[in-house]
């Protein structure tokens, strides 16, 4: 299996889920055996403002991804983490990228929907926050 790996922001975000995908057999060990090193200087204490839109176009694959093959509940958890991803930068960014951030998530509730495998009160929680920003 040969996966092509990026030259982007997050690239383990736009590669893993295919090795994972494409796995015969999975194992979970609890123990921590991967760290990241965080220098003071790297793209991860940069802020957000210049690292999510790698993050969304990387989450934006795996959705299209999942769906071409027919995996609606991939599809749909890959929908929630990039909406509950834009939420997190809405109340992290600066005031002056707040409406820019709060346009992004309603194009993605028009150009996704909402999660249909998720549960009704999850539903109503992301439909809501597209009215109401908090």
């Amino acid at each position: 299996m040969q996966v092509k790996l990026l030259s982007t922001l997050h690239e383990d975000e736009a590669t893993t889920y295919k090795v994972l995908y494409k796995s015969k057999l999975v194992a979970y060990i609890p123990e921590c055996f991967y760290k990241y090193y965080q220098r003071d200087c790297s793209i991860m204490t940069s802020g957000l403002e210049k690292r999510y839109p790698d993050y969304i176009l990387s989450i934006k694959e795996r959705i299209q991804y999942f769906q071409e093959r027919g995996e609606r509940v991939l599809a749909d958890h890959s929908i929630l983490r990039v909406l509950e991803y834009v939420k997190y930068i809405y109340r992290n960014v600066s005031s002056e990228k707040k409406e820019e951030v709060g346009m992004l998530y309603n194009q993605m509730i028009k150009e996704y929907g909402i999660p249909q495998t998720i549960k009704t009160k999850k539903k109503l929680a992301l439909l809501l926050w597209k009215f109401v920003k908090a």
